[in-house]
């Protein structure tokens, strides 16, 4: 057993490049982002599903045709949970835009509520402030990812986590700090 408490999906979404899906699994020390995917992959390929359902019964054809939104959230969850059972150290050496977050770097986290994106379906971002470093900020595309975040991070950060109050309340949990 590796010592992961738990994984969410999110995406990096860029404005020069393509987005970048990442399993971002949490331990007791740190955050692994794993990349799982690129700009048209995700729960159900959003972006692509948006493209193609832009071009109506041809659009249909061509998703029917390369498999688009049949990436079912069971094939996600499998693949998170068999992340979860690996080290730190293999994780990150899974592909170069593999990265780590060690928890005593985030001086502080946010994640607000969002409702929509130029990069296909959003429910929240989640953003982490790393003290002098660069932001990072990632896309949460489903409630299940943004229900997975909220609890997972609420247990490693506590008060370093603000959570905006138009976020749903998590179901069986006590209100969250806010602030």
């Amino acid at each position: 057993m590796s010592g992961s408490i738990g994984s969410f999906e999110a995406r990096q979404t860029n404005f020069t490049s393509a987005d970048v899906r990442y399993q971002v699994v949490v331990f007791p020390d740190a955050l692994v982002a794993v990349r799982t995917g690129g700009q048209f992959s995700g729960t159900g390929g959003h972006t692509a599903e948006a493209v193609l359902r832009h071009f109506g019964l041809v659009g249909a054809g061509l998703a029917a045709l390369f498999g688009v939104g049949s990436g079912g959230s069971e094939e996600d969850l499998a693949r998170g949970k068999e992340l979860e059972r690996q080290s730190q150290q293999q994780l990150l050496g899974g592909h170069e835009k593999n990265f780590r977050v060690a928890l005593a770097e985030i001086t502080r986290a946010g994640i607000e509520a969002q409702s929509a994106s130029l990069h296909g379906k959003a429910v929240g971002r989640l953003t982490l402030e790393l003290g002098p470093k660069e932001p990072v900020s990632l896309l949460l595309q489903s409630t299940v990812a943004l229900a997975g975040c909220r609890a997972l991070l609420s247990k490693v950060l506590g008060a370093r986590l603000w959570q905006d109050p138009k976020l749903p309340a998590l179901q069986g949990a006590a209100p969250t700090p806010q602030g």
